[in-house]
């Protein structure tokens, strides 16, 4: 019997060239996704941020308020006929008002104690409201 010889086909180097970067097109579309998320993102995220500055005034004026009303009960006298800056100065001086910082609406550019005001009808304490965006803060 005779044998056959068998060739062995010499196999090809093919040289494949693996890139260690990204294509332009790639880096283009990486930041089309990255500016979409960004628009749908930065809205959302303002909005946020008003709405817990309003929050803030809102429990400004309700700390602002009870500190008020514990005072005039307290002392048995009233903070009516007192400028706004005078009536947040005696609340902070006899304890009622820890910080300086309820003084202030967020939206304020000032710190002159005059952001929010004391309303008084017939000598009682009835309401506060805030100077700076008035109704925008309006608490309940």
């Amino acid at each position: 019997m005779k044998r056959k010889k068998i060739r062995h086909k010499q196999s090809l180097h093919v040289n494949i060239y693996y890139s260690r970067g990204f294509t332009l097109l790639e880096i283009m579309i990486i930041l089309l996704i990255i500016g979409l998320l960004a628009a749908i993102a930065i809205p959302n995220l303002m909005k946020a941020r008003d709405q817990a500055v309003v929050t803030t005034c809102i429990n400004n004026q309700r700390i602002i308020y009870d500190a008020a009303v514990l005072y005039e009960l307290e002392a048995n006298t009233t903070l009516e006929g007192m400028s706004d800056s005078d009536a947040m100065q005696t609340l902070y001086d006899a304890g009622y008002l820890r910080s300086r910082g309820y003084f202030e609406c967020p939206f304020s550019n000032v710190e002159d104690m005059n952001d929010y005001h004391l309303i008084y009808v017939a000598g009682n304490l009835i309401d506060i409201e805030c100077t700076v965006a008035g109704d925008d803060h309006k608490w309940p």
